[in-house]
């Protein structure tokens, strides 16, 4: 299991995350998780994982919507992309290259 912070320092808000991403994180072992605070009131998750295979967006969300239902809705609102693809969609995704290479944050 790891969920990785990149390009920011852990904070309450991504602790409380990394806490109610950890049920996922046990059962899918083989998914990259990837958690960033991008500026004071954005964060960006990234999980990539051959369990998204033939999934709709719809069907990928309610997988990890029992994880996000236990975050404290301040700290959800700070969620503002949620990026969940395969490894295949890795590199066709512009969501996820963000989320390798990130325009500077602003405040």
């Amino acid at each position: 299991m790891a969920i990785n912070i990149t390009r920011s320092t852990i904070d309450e808000g991504l602790e409380q995350i990394i806490k109610a991403l950890e049920p996922f994180a046990l059962q899918h072992p083989r998914a990259e998780i990837d958690l960033y605070r991008h500026g004071k009131y954005r964060v960006r998750l990234r999980i990539v994982d051959l369990v998204f295979s033939r999934m709709t967006k719809s069907d990928r969300y309610l997988l990890i919507k029992p994880c996000l239902d236990s975050i404290d809705e301040e700290v959800l609102s700070d969620m503002i992309v949620i990026v969940m693809i395969t490894p295949q969609e890795r590199s066709e995704s512009f969501s996820s290259m963000e989320s390798d290479d990130p325009v500077p944050a602003y405040n």
